[in-house]
């Protein structure tokens, strides 16, 4: 999962936390609500050859707002 920060950080910009589910193997993202996350979940597991699991939930520390 190291190697692959700026791939989840490309795929996911506002992700604010990322584990290792070792009972399912799949990376967990965490992330704020944003309604095509289904077509990133899909991309990014096949740009990372790993299940992902995406879970929505509001950062606990404010993020700074991403430029676009």
């Amino acid at each position: 999962m190291s190697n692959s920060d700026k791939k989840i950080a490309e795929a996911l910009p506002t992700s604010h936390a990322r584990y290792v589910d070792e009972r399912t193997g799949e990376v967990v993202i965490a992330i704020a609500p944003d309604p095509t996350l289904e077509a990133k979940r899909r991309a990014l597991a096949g740009t990372l050859g790993v299940p992902v699991r995406i879970v929505v939930e509001e950062p606990v520390v404010p993020q700074p707002a991403i430029r676009k």
